[in-house]
């Protein structure tokens, strides 16, 4: 830039020749030039611009027909906006702005931030004749801070969707720190929850193996997955999947234990209800067919370093000091801790690695007082008198010392940047002014490395549970029509159960639903919609057509876009499996009915009947009965029959006209014949359709009893409407007959 301000011809800008300008504005643009930031000047009364080779980047196509125009020509897409703070410097106050969003042209994207500072210029007779603008562009750090709020507000989704409880532990495994989340779940207290006090929460005949499990994982570093018995706080036990993992420090140090709990009891105890149901029901099933043989009837988932050393090398140049030091803030100790340091005695370096408020020391009275501390001579100052450090300052011969604390944007102190001399010295305003901007600069790279490291953690940390948790989760983008009506999402992102839980594979991210799930149901696209629009999240259970599958899901927005985040669980076995349960329940209840009823009875005649009644009447059927064949196989007779509904049956009938051939053949070889619809059974005849439904029979089933080689009965039942017959519904109807 020095070239190209001395080629350009200022006597055509309202500055004139460059050998007619003011030694204030000479001296002003040789400050400029020699910045190694970013620096702007806007002189006289149009601000012609002026600026250094660091501000042609926020300038970007702009630049050079910038240089030597008005500032209002220049920036005239923010002029309104900063109108009123460009009054403002040119009336004497200086502005700082802190991470401002800015929408300039030409440079490639819509909003850039910066943190910058307007400094009034005065010409010779003390007149505010323009203003110098210095700073730097903190885009990158911004939209780090952005990505780590997103983040974490996703880990917290996910957590707070499958967790019950979260927790952490030291290195050692032991609680140091309190979950109240965990409290509220058991019960305990503080004071009982903190070091292995968490295992009086868990089962007795559980304990032995969760603190074997949870030893084993601290001592190997490997994660945890168990499951066991913990009390609630209400006093009960409740089933819990215990998950944990080592968070991993410098040099794969072990810093700490993340874990969560998930209450799994409805599932474990649904599996052992069930399991225990079969137990009994295979015990039943073998106590009948003990009875029935007793009774003779049928049976049946840039180097940091480096860029501290440049910083601390720049502050000793600025200041013209001699040595110089930069120093970190330990939040946990309240120490700041000596990171790089040039031209001090071994010893003292070696002394000043850690210092506290309480040392006597330019660093440790800034610490104390959140401002800079500046030591024109050590050794009469009130600040040093009596310190240890003054033996540390005569080794390195350090007479002046000024210590400038590094600020995050919260105000809190997170570094420290020292410079000193080997003289008395006061520092000039217009060093400290630079010295406060590299400062900024220095305090936002260790906020930004520390913002980053935190996000990789949180990263980390959501990415492990993303890829470890057993329910499918992913991230789904509404689309949405002309009138902003929801007709389609896309998949954005998947965690490996989604795969298990769905059986569609990864090859499905970045896909609208409508191309791999075809026919899908409006509910699931009505649900989304209105979570994005509401940010209320809902939790549902569903069937999905195209999957084949049921599912629980709970849906969440996520902040500020138009998606909604889903955490999923596939429960079709589950329900399979509690309907089960319930036929179970359900069959083993009748079959000690149906004992009950049976076991006063003594004639076979009675037996049959009531078991007819019973059945019937248990099934709806609108009539039960037993038909006898006869000795020639051509008639058959009802004795007795249990009607609901239906006429009696009673009487004696010819075996043609009640069930095809291929009926009585099979009835014959000892086979059940089921009728799920008469009029449509290509078996039956004509005439066999006539004759059901003169007797209103729309369904059948009959179950043949052989004796001896022949068939000798037929337990049947009829109903006067369409059914269908699964095998455990003729499963019950076959037992029946056998206990019979």
């Amino acid at each position: 830039m020095p070239q190209r301000i001395a080629r350009l011809d200022w006597a055509t800008t309202p500055l004139g020749p460059r050998a007619r300008w003011s030694r204030t504005l000479c001296v002003a643009v040789d400050m400029m030039l020699a910045l190694p930031q970013p620096a702007y000047i806007g002189w006289g009364p149009t601000l012609v611009s002026l600026y250094n080779d660091a501000y042609v980047p926020v300038l970007g196509i702009k630049h050079p027909d910038a240089l030597g125009r008005s500032y209002y020509d220049v920036w005239q897409e923010i002029d309104a906006d900063y109108r009123e703070a460009l009054d403002a410097t040119l009336g004497g106050r200086a502005q700082m702005f802190v991470d401002e969003p800015m929408a300039l042209a030409g440079r490639g994207r819509d909003i850039s931030w910066f943190t910058f500072s307007w400094t009034p210029l005065r010409d010779e007779d003390g007149a505010i004749a323009g203003f110098l603008a210095i700073g730097h562009e903190t885009t990158e750090k911004v939209l780090v801070e952005h990505a780590l709020q997103e983040s974490e507000a996703r880990a917290r989704l996910l957590v707070g969707a499958l967790a019950q409880a979260t927790w952490e532990t030291d290195a050692q495994g032991l609680v140091t720190v309190d979950s109240p989340s965990w409290r509220a779940y058991t019960g305990q207290t503080i004071d009982e929850w903190l070091g292995w006090g968490w295992l009086d929460a868990v089962h007795p005949d559980d304990r032995a193996y969760a603190g074997r499990q949870w030893a084993d994982a601290v001592a190997t570093r490997s994660n945890v997955d168990a499951k066991f018995r913990l009390r609630d706080a209400g006093g009960g036990w409740r089933w819990t999947n215990v998950r944990a993992m080592p968070l991993l420090g410098a040099h794969g140090r072990v810093r700490k234990w993340l874990g969560v709990n998930i209450d799994i009891d409805a599932s474990t105890r649904t599996q052992q209800a069930l399991h225990e149901s079969e137990q009994q029901l295979a015990a039943e099933l073998a106590r009948a067919k003990a009875l029935q043989s007793v009774s003779g009837l049928l049976i049946a988932d840039g180097e940091r370093s480096r860029l501290y050393e440049q910083i601390l090398d720049a502050a000793i140049a600025i200041m013209g000091a001699d040595m110089g030091s930069m120093q970190l803030m330990d939040a946990r100790g309240g120490e700041l801790h000596l990171i790089v340091f040039r031209g001090f005695h071994p010893e003292a370096a070696a002394y000043w690695q850690r210092v506290s408020v309480a040392t006597g020391s330019s660093c440790g009275a800034a610490l104390s007082h959140g401002a800079r501390v500046i030591i024109e001579d050590v050794a009469g100052s009130d600040v040093t008198r009596g310190s240890d450090n003054m033996r540390y300052w005569k080794k390195s011969g350090i007479v002046a010392v000024q210590s400038t604390p590094l600020s995050a944007r919260d105000g809190s102190i997170i570094g420290m940047l020292s410079t000193h001399w080997r003289r008395p010295h006061r520092p000039e305003d217009a060093e400290l002014r630079s010295l406060d901007v590299l400062a900024r600069q220095a305090a936002d790279f260790i906020e930004r490395a520390r913002t980053q490291a935190a996000l990789r953690e949180s990263e980390n940390k959501y990415r492990s549970l993303f890829e470890s948790i057993d329910e499918g989760f992913l991230v789904y983008e509404m689309v949405r029509d002309g009138d902003g009506r929801a007709i389609d999402f896309r998949l954005l992102e998947v965690n490996p159960a989604f795969t298990r839980q769905t059986g569609l594979g990864q090859e499905t991210v970045g896909k609208y639903a409508s191309e791999f799930l075809p026919n899908l149901e409006r509910f699931w696209i009505d649900t989304y919609d209105r979570v994005a629009r509401t940010g209320a999240p809902e939790r549902v259970e569903e069937y999905n057509q195209a999957t084949e599958r049921r599912y629980n899901v709970h849906v969440a927005a996520v902040h500020g876009k138009d998606r909604v985040a889903v955490v999923f669980e596939d429960v079709t076995e589950r329900r399979r499996a509690e309907r089960t349960l319930r036929a179970s329940e359900d069959r083993k209840s009748f079959l000690l009915t149906l004992s009950d009823a049976l076991r006063p009875l003594a004639d076979p005649i009675d037996v049959q009947n009531e078991a007819a009644r019973v059945l019937g009447a248990h099934v709806g059927a609108g009539r039960a009965a037993y038909a006898d064949i006869g000795d020639d196989g051509a008639c058959f007779t009802v004795h007795r029959d249990y009607t609901d509904g239906l006429p009696s049956f009673v009487g004696r009938y010819p075996v043609d006209g009640y069930g095809g051939p291929e009926m009585w053949a099979e009835l014959r070889a000892g086979r059940t014949v089921s009728v799920a619809d008469a009029e449509r059974d290509a078996r039956l005849g004509d005439a066999d359709r006539r004759n059901y439904a003169a007797g209103q029979v729309r369904a059948a089933v009959a179950v043949p009893l052989v004796k001896d080689g022949r068939l000798s009965a037929v337990f049947f039942l009829h109903f006067p409407t369409p059914q269908v017959w699964s095998a455990e519904r003729l499963s019950l109807v076959e037992e029946t007959a056998e206990r019979t």
